[in-house]
C-alpha cells in the first residue's frame, strides 16, 4: 500500500516532496507462548485448595519434563464469588523460542488430560532478535519503495531528486494468533499416581503460524527544478 503526498515548496529555495510508503512481510512465528491455568471452585474452603493443590502438583510434574522450555513465573489468586464458593486459581507461563521444539506439543496435550486445566495458546509472536531483523526489512522496502513514487512524480514535472530532507517511520505492530484449549480432564484427580504423569489426551499441530510486520515510512525529498515557475 502506498499513499502520497507531493508537496513542492519554495523553502529557502528549496523545494521538496512528501511521499508515504507502507509494506508489510511476512514470517513464520519463532516464538510461543502458553498460559496454564488450574482452577477449583467449592464451597468448602479445604475441598477447593486440596483439588487446586493436587492439580498444580500434576501440572507442575508436566512442566518439570520440558526442559527446552522457558517457564516465566507463577501466579496465585484467591476469592469467593456471590454464591459464596471459594474460587482458586493458579497461572504459569512457559515460553518456546525454538518452535520446532517438540516438547512443546507433549506438553500441551499432557495438561489438556488435567481436570480444571486450562491452556491459552500456543500464542504465536517473534523473538526479539526476529522483530528487529523483519522491522528492518520492511522499512527498507518502504524507503526503497517511496524513492522510487518520488522519482516518477518529480520526473513527470521536469524535476529531479536531489536528497534527503527527512526521514519518519512508525511503530511496528506484530499480528498474531492465540488457541485456546480447556483441558477435558480425568473424573478424579486421585485417580492419576503421584509418580505417574497424564497421558497426552490430544494429537494437535504446533506448527507456527504466519506474523505480518508492517513498516511505514514518510520520506520528504528535497528537489531541483529548472524552470524556477514551479
Amino acid at each position: 500500500m502506498t499513499t502520497n503526498e507531493i508537496r513542492i515548496v519554495p523553502d529557502e529555495h528549496i523545494s521538496t516532496i512528501t511521499v508515504t510508503d507502507s509494506v508489510t512481510v511476512e514470517a513464520l512465528a519463532d516464538k510461543a507462548t502458553v498460559t496454564v491455568k488450574v482452577t477449583s471452585n467449592n464451597k468448602d474452603q479445604r475441598t477447593t485448595f486440596t483439588r487446586r493443590d493436587i492439580g498444580v502438583r500434576k501440572a507442575q510434574q508436566v512442566l518439570a519434563q520440558a526442559t527446552l522450555l522457558q517457564r516465566q513465573g507463577e501466579h496465585l489468586a484467591e476469592y469467593s464469588d456471590y454464591k459464596n464458593r471459594i474460587d482458586s486459581t493458579w497461572r504459569c507461563t512457559i515460553v518456546a523460542v525454538d518452535v520446532d521444539n517438540p516438547q512443546l506439543r507433549d506438553v500441551i496435550a499432557r495438561l489438556a488430560n488435567l481436570e480444571n486445566c486450562v491452556i491459552d495458546g500456543p500464542n504465536w509472536s517473534l523473538s526479539a532478535d526476529k522483530q528487529a531483523e523483519l522491522n528492518a526489512t520492511a522499512q527498507a522496502l518502504a524507503i526503497k519503495n517511496a524513492k522510487a513514487k518520488a522519482e516518477m512524480l518529480v520526473a513527470e514535472l521536469g524535476g529531479t531528486i536531489s536528497g534527503v530532507v527527512q526521514v519518519d517511520s512508525k511503530p511496528t505492530q506484530v499480528t498474531s494468533t492465540q488457541t485456546v484449549r480447556r483441558g477435558r480432564g480425568t473424573p478424579e484427580f486421585a485417580s492419576l499416581g503421584k509418580s505417574s504423569l497424564p497421558e497426552p489426551s490430544l494429537e494437535i499441530s504446533t506448527e507456527p503460524d504466519v506474523v505480518s510486520v508492517p513498516g511505514t515510512v514518510t520520506v520528504v525529498f528535497s528537489t531541483y527544478f529548472e524552470d524556477t515557475a514551479l
